[in-house]
């Protein structure tokens, strides 16, 4: 009960913004021009924001081993290597391509690891904080990887390569690693502005995915939506949490897999696919689905691994 409540709490302030944006659109209050000119700030301010915060902040203590950063980053190689193999198999339009890869493989690790770790292991923030350091910058990498392959335009090596420099959340994750590494500090007084900015971005985006909502096009996408939400939540967990197990993943490291495996589809998902020529529809709806029923599924993970005694 005490982790299906965390879960619950973790999840309903996310879904109420979403139903706030809704609401403000319905009212008016948010038209369609504005809310597409907030989602390309949020994409070049806001996102990379949050990104630098967190992996800046990731700097407070190291306690982790490298096999275990490894182990995620291969895992999150595997799960998008294949998809990138077998999406194009099940869906002719490139538009959705894209969008199905990246809604499946990349969750919102940030947002919810770090509170579902501090549920039980409050003084060791710091080995998910360092994992967030590595696996967010990874995620941005693949997710303009794959938008740009299925752009609707013939690939190309050098347009890719320019979308990597020049997206805002990759130039995030850089400049945060650059402090990491180097263990420079920023001024208290700036320090707290950053802090301020990364504190209403997720509100923010939130409200504005919830302004963008279609439910028209989430009926005529609703085999798609079934098929990426199904994966995102209960195929993903499925495939690679005993094969953490077997690694040897326990405790914190563990809880901190099940965090990244089982966390809806990160919230920038949508604003990148609108800035890259995705459908933004789609990238919309399946983060809306995935953080409405996530709730119960990451209850259902935390249930089943603290059932084994491995927590």
């Amino acid at each position: 009960m005490e982790s299906f409540l965390l879960a619950l709490n973790i999840v309903l302030p996310l879904f109420c913004l979403l139903v706030l944006g809704l609401f403000l659109k319905t009212k008016g209050l948010m038209p369609e021009p504005f809310v597409k000119q907030l989602n390309t700030v949020l994409f070049k301010a806001f996102f990379p924001t949050i990104i630098f915060y967190n992996i800046y902040h990731s700097a407070d203590t190291v306690t982790f081993r490298p096999q275990t950063i490894l182990f995620f980053v291969g895992t999150i190689l595997v799960s998008f290597f294949f998809l990138c193999w077998f999406i194009p198999r099940i869906e002719p339009e490139q538009s959705y391509r894209g969008v199905m890869i990246q809604g499946i493989f990349r969750s919102n690790f940030v947002l919810f690891g770090l509170p579902i770790t501090a549920s039980v292991y409050d003084n060791q923030l710091g080995t998910t904080a360092v994992l967030i350091a590595f696996v967010v910058p990874l995620f941005n990498v693949l997710s303009v990887v794959i938008l740009e392959i299925f752009r609707g335009q013939k690939p190309s090596v050098k347009h890719i390569i320019k979308g990597i420099l020049t997206n805002p959340l990759i130039i995030g994750s850089v400049i945060g690693i650059l402090f990491l590494a180097s263990g420079l500090h920023l001024p208290s007084f700036l320090e707290k502005t950053i802090a301020d900015v990364a504190g209403v971005t997720t509100p923010l985006a939130l409200i504005a995915l919830g302004a963008s909502f279609d439910f028209k096009s989430a009926n005529a996408n609703r085999k798609k939506l079934a098929f990426c939400v199904i994966s995102r939540l209960l195929v993903c967990p499925a495939i690679f949490l005993p094969i953490g197990i077997l690694f040897g993943l326990r405790q914190v490291e563990l809880l901190a897999f099940i965090s990244m495996l089982s966390a809806p589809t990160s919230v920038s998902t949508f604003t990148m696919a609108q800035q890259m020529n995705g459908d933004s529809d789609l990238a919309g709806q399946i983060v809306v689905f995935t953080s409405m029923l996530s709730a119960f599924t990451i209850f259902l993970w935390i249930f089943l691994i603290s059932q084994l005694g491995l927590l």
